[in-house]
């Protein structure tokens, strides 16, 4: 399996994807691209600023729909930004949003109000149950958690092809 090679492609990694579901994917639907994730950006004019975001955006937005399912809708899920409640944050951090996925798989009709969304259901759910002692079946959902990111993140490389950090070779 392909993994990031070094902590800095790890974090670029990161830092693309998180820029792409948190700002590029709809920028890009409104034709608003104009930022950069942070290890692109070079201080360069504004016009080829855009150019190369857009250049980015659409990279990755091709990278994205050629992966395997369910390796975009994992990405998608961990890098999107959404709130959950603490303990489930801090809990599974950024892993978070797909241990409240896998959640759902266990109590697919979870008990909530009529505004309640099921994800959001199935999160303060789990968060009542990280209040006691971690049960074999939370432990459960932290492992397989794990293994979707991971398994996600190396198709998404392998798929992207990013090249060495500047100045690593």
């Amino acid at each position: 399996m392909t993994r990031p090679r070094t902590p800095i492609e790890r974090l670029q990694l990161d830092d693309e994807l998180e820029w792409f579901f948190g700002y590029a994917e709809s920028a890009l639907r409104r034709g608003r691209l104009s930022l950069l994730p942070s290890y692109v950006a070079d201080g360069g004019r504004v016009g080829d600023a855009r150019a190369k975001a857009s250049r980015l955006a659409l990279g990755v937005q091709g990278c994205l729909g050629a992966l395997p399912n369910p390796h975009a809708v994992v990405l998608c899920a961990v890098f999107s930004p959404r709130r959950w409640p603490r303990i489930v944050q801090e809990s599974f951090d950024q892993l978070a949003p797909l241990a409240v996925r896998l959640f759902c798989t266990l109590d697919p009709w979870p008990r909530r109000h009529s505004h309640q969304g099921l994800e959001e259901a199935a999160a303060l759910q789990l968060a009542a149950r990280l209040q006691g002692p971690e049960s074999a079946q939370v432990a459960g959902l932290r492992v397989q958690a794990v293994r979707l990111f991971e398994s996600a993140r190396a198709a998404y490389l392998r798929q992207r092809q990013l090249p060495a950090p500047r100045g690593s070779r």
